[in-house]
């Protein structure tokens, strides 16, 4: 049990510095040290890990089984943290796969278990992952009012991946909206603090929405630099989604 938990605790920290590949080793033999226990709460939780980054390498179907499982786990202790946890990342991956109004439902579920349990880190992400789903169906009022109350919340826990997080949607909302310059620069602040807390993943998704950015500038020669380091890192963590989107966006110029 012990060797199970330091696992999962290193895939963790693989996971947040972008380490994809170790971090589901790791999960991986946490998880089959710890399938026959009955401690529901570890096993949901290494669950809801394989799920994270099942979804990181676009294989969103495995990343559903895995959620779910961790769901029904987490019922059954009654954990309404670690359920809020849970709806939010269903969310996200029905927003991967483009489902954005069955993700939006998800954020909701997750949203109100939050706001129950007074979980103050679970409220900034859903309301980041509402402004995101919502700049996807083109409603970019609140998709801004979403992406504020989220950096409202996360500056008053000073969580600064999200805070990141957020400077990137609204860089992508201001993209959509042609304001160019602005969007450069909360693209570029996002780059920045990812930097500084050393997010591997979180640089690459960047990266590639400044190069769209600079596609849209008709600036070729940032636009290609940017996804190219973008690539780099996806092809490090062999996300088959990701190194085919850019393959092509770079193939094409």
């Amino acid at each position: 049990k012990g060797i199970a938990k330091c696992e999962n605790l290193l895939g963790t920290i693989y996971g947040d510095f972008g380490d994809v590949q170790k971090a589901i080793e790791n999960f991986e033999s946490a998880l089959s040290k710890t399938e026959n226990d009955k401690n529901y709460s570890d096993l949901g939780m290494i669950e809801i890990n394989l799920g994270v980054v099942n979804s990181i390498k676009g294989l969103h179907d495995e990343a559903l089984v895995y959620f779910k499982r961790a769901l029904i786990n987490y019922e059954k202790v009654g954990d309404k943290k670690r359920m809020a946890e849970i709806h939010q990342n269903i969310g996200m991956v029905y927003s991967k796969k483009g489902d954005h109004r069955y993700a939006i439902n998800e954020f909701d579920e997750s949203l109100a278990l939050s706001i129950e349990t007074n979980y103050l880190q679970s409220i900034g992400i859903v309301y980041l992952s509402k402004a995101f789903a919502y700049s996807k169906l083109e409603d970019f009022s609140l998709a801004n009012a979403f992406a504020d109350k989220s950096l409202e919340v996360a500056h008053k826990i000073n969580d600064k991946l999200t805070i990141a997080e957020v400077y990137k949607i609204k860089g992508i909302i201001q993209r959509t909206v042609k304001n160019f310059i602005l969007a450069e620069n909360y693209l570029q602040t996002s780059l920045r603090l990812n930097k500084e807390t050393n997010n591997q993943l979180n640089q690459a998704e960047t990266y590639q929405e400044l190069g769209l950015l600079y596609k849209d500038m008709g600036k070729a020669k940032e636009s290609k630099e940017s996804f190219e380091l973008a690539l780099e890192y996806f092809k490090k963590i062999n996300s088959e989604a990701d190194i085919k989107l850019l393959e092509n966006i770079l193939s094409s110029k």
